[in-house]
């Protein structure tokens, strides 16, 4: 048997763990507000030499929001765009109190429920294994969440050229919309990944060695350029017994005038129109392809997937009403955790349901006590 002493202990914990286990953000009259970007306290080591660069990148950040939203706004057929953001600053950097070389004009506030550990978005120096492509880290299945969005210094200091390399880019927009999609609403690619067993570049069908297909979800053909590695060009083949690629991974790069290509988003949302995520009507979902998303979804199209989350049973069309994010910066501070237990007779019911009797104010600053 439990005492009491054990059976408070494991109740603080449940209630931290439920505090601490999810995003704040909520979708309000169409908007998402409440999302967190943490800059990572490591973007620079020398701050004092680094305000103009830290102001650049802060000014590409609200670039990607802003162009983020309006695509996100586009796919979602008008539903959903960014709304109250807030751009979390390390403590270790210069107080709020100090002159904000980097942002001039811009008050930075105190922080109230915005902790770095529970940020929606982190903007970290560089990328890891996924190099420094924006990517989502998602392990909790298909239609539901994924735990963040990581945004490299790297990405964002190259988001000038990649915009000129290809005008459709938008300032990387649609790569903002695209990982948004798999945070919030669960879903997930529809390309194949290289030397990949489960998801390869491209596919047969077994026992027939001439039937090869891109692993893709599109409403149309695509015009490709096939090459290796190395540039050069190449034939690709799959083994006859399970229709996967064999030997020399060839890669398949959509030409720019792909004009009739509309879907899907999570393909390859370069291609000038493909704005929208395959469904069961005018964009058919592929469901033999071998993408995570089928893997994952069990044969499910992402616009099925999404259309279920309750994001989507109250929203409705907002014409072309498309806003800038409203972006607020507050400086990180030390955590302080208040919990609260109402301690009665009862109390063996209120921990089977203590989600719904803890209370947990997760921050509460110094600088706003009393």
């Amino acid at each position: 048997m439990w005492t009491t002493r054990e059976y408070l202990t494991g109740f603080i914990f449940m209630c931290l763990a439920v505090a601490i286990s999810s995003s704040d953000v909520k979708l309000i009259d169409n908007k998402y507000d409440g999302t967190v970007i943490a800059l990572s306290p490591y973007l620079y080591e020398n701050k004092s030499t680094a305000s103009s660069d830290i102001g650049n990148i802060i000014n590409k950040i609200q670039v990607f929001l802003t162009r983020g939203s309006e695509s996100l706004f586009e796919v979602t057929k008008k539903k959903t765009q960014l709304g109250k953001v807030t751009i979390l600053i390390p403590k270790s950097w210069k107080p709020s109190s100090e002159n904000w070389n980097f942002l001039p004009g811009v008050k930075v506030h105190s922080p109230e429920i915005e902790l770095y550990q529970l940020a929606d978005i982190f903007i970290e120096p560089k990328g890891g294994v996924f190099g420094d492509m924006p990517h989502t880290l998602q392990y909790r299945g298909c239609g539901i969440p994924g735990k963040y969005i990581q945004i490299t210094k790297t990405y964002l200091s190259e988001l000038e050229s990649l915009t000129a390399n290809h005008p459709k880019f938008k300032s990387g927009g649609q790569a903002f919309a695209r990982q948004w999609a798999k945070y919030r609403y669960g879903v997930f690619d529809e390309i194949g990944y290289a030397n990949d067993i489960i998801y390869p570049l491209y596919y047969g069908i077994p026992g027939k060695r001439e039937s090869i297909y891109v692993t893709s979800c599109t409403n149309t053909n695509v015009s490709y350029k096939v090459q290796d590695s190395s540039g050069e060009e190449c034939e690709p083949s799959v083994k006859l017994n399970n229709g996967r690629p064999n030997g020399n991974q060839c890669f398949h790069t959509p030409d720019e005038d792909n004009e009739n290509v509309l879907s899907s988003f999570m393909y390859h949302y370069l291609l000038p129109n493909a704005n929208n995520f395959c469904d069961n009507g005018d964009n058919p979902h592929n469901d033999k392809a071998p993408t995570k998303q089928n893997v994952l979804c069990f044969g499910k199209s992402t616009w099925e997937i999404i259309e279920q989350n309750s994001d989507f049973k109250e929203t409705k069309d907002v014409g072309n009403a498309v806003t800038f994010p409203e972006i607020r910066y507050v400086q990180e501070e030390d955590m302080r955790i208040v919990i609260a237990i109402d301690w009665t007779d009862k109390m063996n019911e209120y921990i089977s349901s203590y989600k719904t009797s803890c209370q947990l104010f997760r921050t509460i600053p110094s600088s706003s006590r009393h």
